[in-house]
């Protein structure tokens, strides 16, 4: 009996490890939990508390990896940051001038049924709506435009010159934590890097709308 009862016990034992807490089965895919973030997790119900649970990642969220890599032409480090959302990920690469500030090129990716990511243009990652979209993203551009242009410091950098609205093919784009950041400069000289550009950001939930799906 004594036998009978051991064996009995591993099998429920074996049984219960073979197990998967933490639900990571989804439609037959395994989702991937490794790169998440680790919370403490409290039962409202009683004062026992889990530590180590594994948040699993969702297709709605945005995440992002910051690496910096040695700058061969000596100076800070080329800094990239890559960011995923859906099917898309966005590259934002800067690279640091001889007093240390910042310029930076983006590119977007769309992931294909083989798994791999090719480039798209800019104006393919949003639907029949992207006018009505870049004409809020031209408008909030021009408001910082004016700004600087009519500053006493900074507005002799803007004489002969007058705000003209950007393509989809000339902003910078990029995923954040939860929001999407478009990004233009003005072409102003070296002299006026400080006011060359500006960026406007606009929150993930506003942009559903505007995503080609």
């Amino acid at each position: 009996m004594i036998i009978f009862g051991a064996i009995l016990f591993a099998s429920i034992l074996l049984s219960s490890c073979g197990s998967d807490p933490t639900g990571t089965k989804e439609g037959g895919q395994t989702v991937n939990t490794l790169k998440t973030r680790t919370d403490t997790l409290k039962n409202p119900h009683n004062n026992n508390t889990v530590e180590n649970y594994i948040i699993p990642i969702t297709s709605n969220k945005i995440t992002c990896t910051e690496k910096e890599s040695k700058n061969e032409d000596g100076g800070g480090p080329i800094i990239t940051k890559t960011c995923l959302y859906k099917a898309y990920k966005t590259i934002s690469k800067g690279f640091p001038d001889y007093k240390g500030r910042y310029s930076y090129e983006y590119s977007i990716l769309k992931k294909q049924e083989n798994g791999n990511y090719l480039p798209i243009k800019n104006a393919s990652l949003f639907n029949n709506k992207k006018n009505e979209l870049l004409s809020i993203i031209n408008s909030k551009i021009e408001k910082d435009y004016k700004e600087y242009s009519n500053n006493p410091e900074t507005k002799e950098c803007f004489e002969g010159i007058s705000f003209t609205p950007f393509n989809f093919g000339q902003l910078g784009i990029k995923f954040e934590s939860n929001k999407i950041e478009f990004s233009v400069t003005f072409g102003l000289s070296g002299a006026c890097m400080s006011v060359d550009g500006t960026s406007v950001s606009i929150d993930l939930d506003e942009m559903q709308k505007y995503f080609n799906e």
